[in-house]
């Protein structure tokens, strides 16, 4: 069973950004092969968007997709971390990456919430 450290990146990969990752890769270099590090960047969409008012609705909804220069810099910032990590002798293996669209603090919650359970189960 793999234990699973969650890290936000954001589209600048900056500074705080950076230093979180050295952190990680620190942790990561003396922890067990088991722990790993999931690097997740949500392409930022107003919480207007994506929440509608019809009562029938459970569930928020996109009404415009991210644009094709947001993905691709969402990607870009994720190689990016990547890359960082395994240039501190973090393998490959263990760095899983996730794109998702939303509010980034909403996306992060949901993420956590996903790898809790599902690790759990």
């Amino acid at each position: 069973m793999h234990q699973r450290i969650l890290v936000g990146v954001d589209a600048a990969v900056s500074l705080p950004t950076q230093l979180a990752l050295c952190t990680v890769s620190t942790c990561l270099a003396t922890a067990s092969p088991q722990l790993h590090v999931i690097l997740l960047h949500v392409i930022p969409v107003p919480a207007l968007i994506l929440r509608t008012l019809a009562p029938s609705m459970r569930q928020p909804h996109l009404v415009a997709p991210p644009t094709g220069g947001q993905q691709t810099q969402g990607e870009h910032a994720l190689w990016c971390a990547r890359t960082l990590l395994q240039q501190r002798g973090i393998a490959a293996e263990r760095i899983e990456v996730l794109l998702r669209v939303g509010t980034p603090t909403d996306e992060l919650v949901k993420a956590a919430e996903e790898f809790r359970y599902h690790r759990h189960n």
